[in-house]
Formats: C-alpha cells, structure tokens, sequence
C-alpha cells in the first residue's frame, strides 16, 4: 500500500495537461492593465472625512471643557487656605475633633447616645462643607469665615459634652457595681 511519493507526484503531472488556454497571455496582460491603472474611486471618502472632522471637533470640545475645570478647581478656598492664621484655627480644632473621637469608648451601653450626637456632628460637618462651598461661589467675608469657626467650635463642644455625658455614666455604672 505504501507508494513512493515522488512516482505518486510524476504520475500526476503527466497526467495533467500542463499547456496554458492559447489566449491566456493576453487575458492576463489585460487584467494586469486595468487593475495597475483603473482608477480606484474610495467609496468610503466621505465617511472618512466626516470621522476626522468629529474627532477634531471631540477632541477640542474636551479641551475646552478640561481648561473650564482647571480653573474652577483653582478657586476652591478653605479656612486655611486664606491666611496663616486662620490655617492655625482650623487645624487647631479639626485636631481637637479628631483627637475625641479617638478618645470615646463605644459599648452597647452608650450606643444610642453616640448615634444622637454622631447624627448631629453629621449635621454640622454637612453644614460645614456648605459653608465651605459658599466661601468658594461669593466674595470672601469675615461672616462665613466665623461660622466656619463656629462650626467647628460647635463641633468640639458638642464632643466634649458627649465625653462628659459617657463619664457620668461610666460613674454611675461602677457606683452600682459598687453596692
């Protein structure tokens, strides 16, 4: 069952009629003719022309919008960015605020009275970030300067009664444990 390959292959090819049709030359020279010098006409052009034109008009309008960004983002004032002082003031409380709230032991005992004055420091801190918005969109003045002090006075002393009130009653609890 096993044939040479190259007896397989010899006997195919004279087999095969290997003489090209007589006009095969001339066919070939006139298709090579028209497909070198037939003008080809893209039918595409204008879909590529409007694509370029969209990007450029895309591209400038996301320019545009970005350079409109840069400056808003420029104008963003907070307490500490108006002078030295002030960035004293508010880093001064903000590290307060920060420092009680490290400070406060969260139990099952005083859970609910942590959610009441964590829901009214939400409050503030949201009326904080307003004011805050409100020092960017107007002039800056010296009365929403001192109710961002404010709100941040605010915030401290409403920590610190909280403190006081978790003392109480700490005390009271080891009191009863007591008798």
């Amino acid at each position: 069952m096993q044939k040479n390959i190259k007896e397989i292959i010899n006997s195919d090819y004279k087999n095969t009629n290997n003489d090209l049709p007589n006009n095969h030359r001339l066919k070939f020279e006139n298709r090579l003719q028209k497909e070198l010098h037939s003008k080809k006409r893209n039918k595409f052009l204008l879909i590529k022309i409007a694509a370029s034109f969209l990007i450029l008009i895309s591209l400038g309008v996301f320019t545009y919008s970005n350079l409109n960004k840069e400056e808003v983002i420029q104008q963003n004032y907070t307490l500490g960015s108006l002078s030295p002082e002030l960035e004293k003031i508010e880093s001064y409380y903000t590290n307060a605020i920060t420092y009680e709230l490290t400070q406060l032991e969260i139990n099952d005992q005083n859970q609910p009275i942590l959610d009441k004055y964590f829901s009214k420091l939400e409050e503030l801190t949201k009326q904080y970030q307003q004011e805050s918005n409100q020092l960017n969109l107007d002039k800056i003045n010296e009365k929403t300067i001192n109710a961002l002090i404010d709100n941040l006075q605010m915030r401290l002393q409403l920590l610190l009664r909280l403190k006081e009130q978790l003392n109480s009653i700490k005390n009271k609890n080891n009191e009863k444990s007591n008798i």
